[in-house]
């Protein structure tokens, strides 16, 4: 039985057209995963254009693919006859419609400074899916959302829906104690809404069989062989659906596969990124497809000719580890919505089937009832980022005073340690040192927020680098040819890396091989190859600036991999070529004449170097590792929690350099890094990626900036509290 006939829906048309209700009106709904697309939100907009035809919606989804989708289905299969996508041209005059928008759209759309932004004029209703697991982007479009209720509620009538799979506690307290709505809270039960049916897949070589079963059994002859042209009108081929990432997929599945599949099968990949064409692609296809569903992708579809579905348990994102109060990569468990969500993906595929289905999972089956309802994981790794916007908003990061629901949910020490890292990237500052002064967001910090959100670029979403960008357009002292060289790095570290080494050339690094390092700097020039020997960014450098010289970093360029050093250096080519149009980009949208030679355009003076230095320095410094000169066995320590790190195959001469330099007293040498991973190999310890050596005495400048406040009190974090040792007793 479901309750939805009896009382959700009759409940939901009452609270919307009631001409008695005033003011701001909210309905927490929570419902399956299969239901609230397709059935309530057509329903209930049907019955309010009834009732009220000049009535206009807006409904706002996770998703563009979704969006679009919605807005082909909704006229003919929902009878919906207004339908359209909301965009700049979507204003209070127009007719009355149901407008589709994803969560990035809508945020394009907000200006925070208008009283009552078009696109949710008076008297619109809106609906609104959440997310299950909260991130950045959902957060701060709620807010605003939020934000414009709350200008609204006094003069105008409000009606909005909230629909999730779950609705977390800190969406209600918003709603309730910020914004003090009439609230409706209603759960949907539907016992046709069957247990998903897990099967438990050992190893890959059994999830090998299975997906060998499913596409190469009773192929339909509408397959076209490896090499056939394919004409139009071919329905969709056989589809393996794998809810893992693109590099797991192809490690545990494809690759191990690709002989016997003989290269007749298409590989899909569905993100947050895709676009609407290859997501239609995927959708359509008629030869043989494995469809990769990110963890990022927060919506579920019917997929034709769908014959096997497998997940893994886990999935690698940034989040905050309290063992080394840092944001690494790390694998992250999926939650109970999320593998809810997967087996909605089966459900609706399976519509008609006469077979039973069955999600296969790399997890043992009774992980699902263990596993945590929803996750701040992907929030809280973006932490930092979240904080410096809230800061900008609202002046203040206070869930009692900012309508953003996870910062009620957010540990208070997370939040504060985040404001002490935001003050050492100069991105905040206080107005005084008294106890509940008030943090102010800099000129460097407004700066930082627009080259991490602006969308006239394509900028990665990483706050450091973001700074990084922000030192580069407002350095007034910077030289040409620093923020030239500057560009290059930002594009490089933006690119998540250009430059990799076979296991040989891998060994080699860690052996410090004084021939193969040599043998590195000769694949460079410029600046890149006279700083090869001290980090992963100047050997990048080195090497975009030779490709650049030799004229391969072009679109006609079709060259996948290069390699060189007897194949030890493998050089991904497409990235490269990426690489250096977002530099040729950065360069234009920050009014930098190009400069013709890599080679001379990279060659600085010592004062240029210091400066660049300085930059990187300065976005990096929660993020820099000390190296002692005397190790006694303790090594490597992240210089913020001063605990144990490793480091990964890097071109850096770190032994020479304590042999070279070591004395009795204690000392050592300093290095940030953009990256680092935590692993079930490493345990609690960081494995740092791309790490660069920077100078001692560049320091300095920090403990001046903050008054001569000692140096381990601006780089130690308050989360978890340190172990207690001062900088200067590392290494002793």
């Amino acid at each position: 039985m479901s309750n939805y006939p009896s009382e959700i829906l009759p409940r939901l048309k009452a609270f919307a057209c009631d001409p008695a209700r005033k003011g701001l009106r909210v309905a927490l709904v929570e419902a399956p995963p299969v239901g609230k697309t397709r059935q309530l939100v057509p329903d209930l907009w049907r019955h309010v254009k009834s009732q009220q035809p000049q009535r206009r919606g807006i409904y706002v989804v996770k998703l563009t693919i979704e969006a679009a989708m919605l807005a082909g289905t909704y006229p003919n299969e929902k009878k919906i006859e207004e339908v359209r996508m909301v965009d700049k041209t979507w204003s209070v005059g127009a007719p009355s419609a149901l407008g589709l928008v994803s969560y990035p759209g809508l945020l394009s759309l907000l200006d925070p400074e208008e009283e009552s932004p078009p696109v949710l004029g008076p008297g619109a209703m809106l609906f609104l899916d959440l997310e299950d697991q909260p991130s950045f982007e959902g957060e701060r479009m709620l807010a605003l959302v939020f934000s414009w209720t709350d200008r609204l509620k006094d003069s105008h009538d409000v009606t909005m829906v909230l629909l999730g799979s779950h609705v977390r506690d800190a969406v209600r307290r918003v709603v309730q104690d910020l914004l003090r709505a009439e609230v409706l809270m209603l759960r949907w039960t539907d016992e046709s809404w069957s247990e998903p049916s897990f099967r438990h897949v050992e190893s890959p070589s059994e999830a090998q069989k299975l997906v060998r079963d499913a596409l190469l059994k009773d192929r339909p002859d509408s397959v076209p062989e490896d090499g056939e042209i394919v004409e139009p009108g071919r329905p969709p081929g056989p589809c393996v659906l794998l809810f893992m990432s693109l590099y797991e997929a192809k490690t545990y599945i494809i690759e191990p596969m690709m002989d016997e599949l003989k290269g007749d099968q298409q590989i899909h990949l569905l993100s947050r990124a895709s676009t609407i064409k290859g997501a239609k692609d995927a959708w359509t296809n008629p030869r043989a497809r494995f469809i990769c569903v990110d963890r990022s992708f927060s919506c579920s579809f019917a997929l034709p000719d769908m014959r096997l579905a497998i997940c893994i348990g886990e999935s690698n994102m940034r989040s905050f580890q309290k063992d080394s109060s840092q944001f690494p990569v790390a694998p992250v468990p999926l939650t109970r919505c999320e593998r809810d969500r997967h087996w909605a993906w089966v459900q609706k595929s399976a519509e008609g089937a006469t077979s039973r289905q069955v999600l296969h999972t790399f997890w043992p089956p009774e992980n699902y009832h263990a596993s945590p309802t929803t996750s701040l994981a992907a929030v809280e790794g973006e932490l930092m980022r979240l904080c410096l916007w809230a800061r900008f908003m609202y002046r203040s990061i206070s869930p009692l005073r900012v309508p953003i629901p996870s910062l009620g949910e957010i540990d208070p020490l997370m939040l504060k340690e985040s404001t002490r890292r935001l003050e050492v990237m100069r991105c905040v500052k206080s107005t005084d040192g008294a106890a509940g002064s008030r943090w102010l967001v800099t000129a460097l910090g407004e700066a930082t927020l627009f080259y991490t959100e602006g969308s006239s670029h394509q900028h990665a979403k990483d706050i450091h680098l973001g700074n990084l960008t922000a030192q580069i357009s407002e350095g007034q002292t910077l030289t040409r040819k620093a923020k030239g060289v500057l560009c290059r790095l930002a594009a490089i570290i933006r690119s998540g890396g250009i430059l990799g080494f076979s296991e040989q050339g891998e060994r080699l690094l860690v052996e410090e091989d004084d021939g193969f390092l040599e043998a590195l700097k000769a694949e460079c020039v410029g600046l890149g190859q006279e700083q090869a020997a001290n980090g992963s960014l100047w050997l990048a450098l080195g090497v975009l600036s030779k490709l650049r010289d030799e004229g391969v970093l072009h679109a006609k360029n079709t060259q996948e991999k290069a390699f060189r050093v007897g194949r030890n250096l493998i050089v991904d080519m497409r990235q490269c070529i990426r690489t250096w149009k977002y530099v040729e980009e950065l360069e234009e949208m920050l009014e930098l004449t190009p400069l013709e030679s890599e080679d001379r355009a990279t060659q600085l003076t010592y004062d240029e170097l210091c400066q660049v230095n300085d930059a990187l320095m300065w976005a990096y410094l929660d993020q820099m590792v000390f190296v002692p000169f005397t190790p006694r066995g303790e090594g490597l320590v992240d210089l913020l929690s001063l605990r144990p790190v490793d480091m990964c195959c890097i071109p850096v001469r770190l032994g020479w350099l304590l042999r070279e330099f070591a004395h009795d007293e204690p000392g050592g040498f300093l290095g940030v890094y953009q990256t680092s991973v935590q692993t079930a190999e490493t345990g609690q310890r960081l494995q740092i990626r791309d790490f660069t050596l920077i100078p001692n005495h560049r320091l300095q400048q920090v403990v001046d900036y903050f008054d001569g406040r000692e140096l381990s009190l601006i780089t130690s974090t308050v989360y978890p509290v340190p172990t207690g040792k001062r900088l200067e007793q590392v290494g002793e």
